[in-house]
């Protein structure tokens, strides 16, 4: 999978709320099409026509949406088909932010292309990733990524897969992402802005 076909499966969220936790705007990019609702509205409605609007994409990216976004639409409801798509995180301004959470995953994704070019860092993710169903999504992504020969390397030098190797070692010792870092610090494997 290159950028653009990535890309053309993914939509990008933003979404404002007020004080009581209601959204008061939401706006949204997919392929050349956007989504902008502004409150007054039902929020039932508009979160059903987004559902509409995103329905054809794999992904969704935005701002906050895992920690914030995502758990309000939950709350309103749980029957919408976008809460079930693979997810990736990225102020005021909901369609600049959704234009932006492309933008900035552009320049992740060449970032992870460079990592799995230099040390199979992918692969490292993917185990990471792995037999959590809170992280389902970003395990599916890099699953897929690694797959990919384009951005894989077929031969690691044997630096490079010593540090994998170190590095998944200290995985397992650890219980949580954050926990991660460091390990990875350690064994000098740079973490990219997705861990």
């Amino acid at each position: 999978m290159d950028w653009q076909t990535f890309q053309n499966s993914c939509c990008s969220l933003d979404s404002e709320t007020n004080e009581n936790g209601e959204i008061f705007a939401i706006s949204a990019v997919f392929n050349d099409k956007t989504f902008q609702r502004k409150a007054p509205f039902n929020i039932q409605k508009t979160l059903a026509e987004f559902d509409d609007f995103a329905g054809d994409a794999a992904y969704l990216l935005g701002h906050n949406i895992l920690d914030h976004g995502l758990p309000v639409c939950r709350s309103i409801s749980s029957q919408f088909k976008f809460l079930s798509k693979l997810v990736r995180d990225s102020l005021n301004d909901p369609l600049a932010d959704a234009r932006l959470a492309v933008s900035l995953f552009h320049d992740q994704w060449q970032a992870l292309q460079q990592q799995q070019a230099e040390v199979g860092l992918l692969d490292f993710y993917r185990y990471a990733f792995s037999g959590d169903s809170q992280f389902a999504g970003a395990f599916d992504l890099f699953e897929r990524l690694t797959r990919i020969k384009a951005i894989g390397c077929a031969e690691r030098s044997e630096a490079h897969q010593h540090q994998y190797v170190n590095a998944k070692a200290a995985w397992k010792e650890t219980s949580c992402i954050s926990r991660c870092k460091p390990s990875m610090e350690r064994t000098n494997i740079r973490a990219s802005t997705v861990c």
